[in-house]
């Protein structure tokens, strides 16, 4: 299965990084959990955002 596929698949949340912290995807329970859907997530650093729901 594809590394996008898996990520839409998990039930949990999910969030990948690259090296820089950068997120490169985010799933459906992660936008549950954390209040911001992948569009707003996707290319931001994953430090900026942390600690913040909305």
């Amino acid at each position: 299965m594809p590394p996008r596929q898996l990520l839409a698949a998990l039930t949990d949340a999910a969030i990948l990084t690259d090296a820089t912290g950068v997120v490169v995807g985010w799933n459906s329970a992660a936008t549950a959990l954390f209040g911001w859907s992948a569009a707003e997530m996707v290319g931001r650093p994953l430090i900026a955002q942390r600690g913040q729901t909305r």
